[in-house]
Formats: structure tokens, sequence, C-alpha cells
């Protein structure tokens, strides 16, 4: 009877045992899942800070060019200012057939 309850606790044991390890192995398992997603999301990571940087050059290059593109817009309209415009040169050609009127 004795030997009969040894055998029992035994097997009991084997069969916890068993599932220990099991769950031994599923823990290891999920472990190097989640090791696996950890260095996927570092890496991941990094190359958005490396575009976030790219972004933050292209984005300064554009303001610098849209600022240079104001300047010159400024220097433009300066140019142009100094131009007679359509009212004026009408005047000037009044002036010019009252003092040379061409008869035909």
């Amino acid at each position: 009877m004795a030997d009969s309850n040894d055998s029992n606790v035994m097997a009991e044991l084997a069969k916890i045992n068993r599932r220990l390890t099991l769950m031994e192995n599923r823990f290891s398992n999920l472990s190097d899942h989640v090791s696996l997603i950890e260095n996927s999301l570092n890496e991941r990571h990094k190359d958005s800070g490396k575009n976030v940087s790219n972004i933050e050059i292209s984005v300064k290059e554009i303001r610098d060019r849209v600022s240079n593109f104001e300047l010159e817009l400024k220097k433009f309209n300066g140019i142009i200012s100094n131009f007679a415009s359509k009212q004026d040169i009408k005047i000037l050609e009044r002036y010019i057939n009252f003092w040379n009127p061409i008869k035909e």
C-alpha cells in the first residue's frame, strides 16, 4: 500500500515536473518573442529619429529658399516701382502728341 502511494506521489510529481518544464519553455519562448519585439521597436525608433532629422533639415532648407525668394521679390518690386505706370505713359503720349502732332 505504501508502495502504491509512493508510486502515485511519484507519478504526480513527474506530471507536475512535466507541466513546470512546459511552462518554463513557454515562458522562455514568450521572453524571446518580447525581446525580438523590443529590438524591432528600437530599430524603428532609430529610423524614425533619422527621418525626423532629415525632415527638419528639409524644412530648414525650404524656409531658407522661401526667405531668399521673399528677398528677391522685394528687390523686384523695388525695380518695378521705378517703372512708369500705364497712366504716366498715356500722359507722356498726350504731351508728345501735343508738341509734335502727326498729321495724316
